[in-house]
This record gives C-alpha cells, structure tokens and sequence, in this order.
C-alpha cells in the first residue's frame, strides 16, 4: 500500500553518466524495451559537457521513454530519473510539441510510435495540463504542503505524472484520518524530492 513507505524501483535504479545524445540513444536502442529505468547524472560545473538535459528528453520520447524526479546528490551532482512512460500518464502540451518535431524529424522509434498510439487509444494524449484532476484540488494541495517550503519547491518542479499522482493519493481519500495520513507521507516524500512508490 502507498501508506507503507517501501523502497520502489525509483530508489534503487541505477545511475549512469552520458557524453552526449548519441550515447544516450544507443544505450536505449539496446535497453529502452526490457529497462525499468535509470537515474541520469549532471555535473552542475559541467555545463558544456555531457548530454543537455534536453537532449536526453528528446531521445527518451523517441522511445516511449519520459523524464521524472530531479535529486540533488552534492553541491555539484544531482540526477534526473528517465523511464518507460507509465500507460496511464498524460502527455503534456510541451512534450506533444516536442513529439511533433521528432516526427517530421523522422527520428520517432517504433517504441516510441507504440507509445503515442496507446495513449491516443486510452485518452491520454490530448488532455490538457490539469487532466485527471481539478484546479481546485491542485490549489488546494498546494495550499496543505505549503507549510514546508522545500517540499512545496521541489513539487512544483515535478514533471505532470508526479504532480497527478501526489494530488490524487491525497484528493481520494475517502476519511479524514486517511486524509491526513497521506498528506503527512506526501509531504515527507517531497521534502526530499521523491515521488511516490509504484
């Protein structure tokens, strides 16, 4: 259950370092359909060095892949966990965009193709940014996490799948104990920029 806080495969995934995009694009090539997912690491000093954020972005969608929660390792490291898009997780405006170019690009993998037309056949494609849950309820969460300014910080750079998820753990409950219960895990799990067991 959510409640029981256990160690998921978002913990414990391996982490791996990119020179660049092609790089990147070989290891999913050979991986992309049997990997559960992967951290990938940024040296904060080496900004001109490594595949850029959004290029490992790119090469994700390529592949039916999707990037998640950011950690901070040191000073000078943190990482950035990439995966196989959840079935049931929303496109967002900017990555359908982004999607749209890799097509006429002609870069889009068949894993990647596979994935966009599961989610055209399940509705997830073309919901908007508040798909699956209301405005009043991503307001109102805010308003109840809004007593740790680090947990509320790192929330809102989390990508669309995390926020719904986060939101909707709380929003469901049915009794106010419960209610409050995962409130408290949501808001431990965000101080230190997790996102919720799978």
């Amino acid at each position: 259950m959510l409640e029981e806080i256990v160690i998921s495969k978002v913990d414990t995934a391996v982490k791996l370092e990119f020179k660049d995009a092609p790089s990147f694009h070989a290891w999913l090539t050979a991986n992309a359909s049997t990997h559960p997912g992967i951290w990938i690491i940024w040296q904060k000093k080496k900004q001109n060095l490594g595949i850029t954020y959004s290029e490992a972005l790119e090469e994700a969608l390529c592949f039916g892949w999707i990037d998640g929660v950011v950690k901070s390792i040191d000073a000078n490291t943190y990482i950035r966990y990439f995966s196989k898009r959840n079935p049931k997780s929303n496109f967002s405006d900017k990555n359908r965009n982004t999607i749209e170019k890799l097509i006429a690009d002609k870069r889009m993998t068949p894993l990647g193709y596979e994935s966009i037309e599961l989610a055209k056949k399940t509705g997830h494609y073309q919901k908007g940014e508040f798909s699956n849950y209301s405005p009043e309820q991503y307001h109102q969460f805010i308003k109840d996490i809004s007593s740790d300014e680090q947990a509320l910080s790192n929330f809102k750079q989390m990508n669309q799948a995390s926020l719904r998820a986060y939101i909707l753990f709380v929003s469901s409950a049915k009794l106010a104990e419960t209610r409050a219960r995962r409130l408290a895990i949501s808001i431990a799990r965000l101080h230190d920029n997790l996102p919720l067991p799978q």
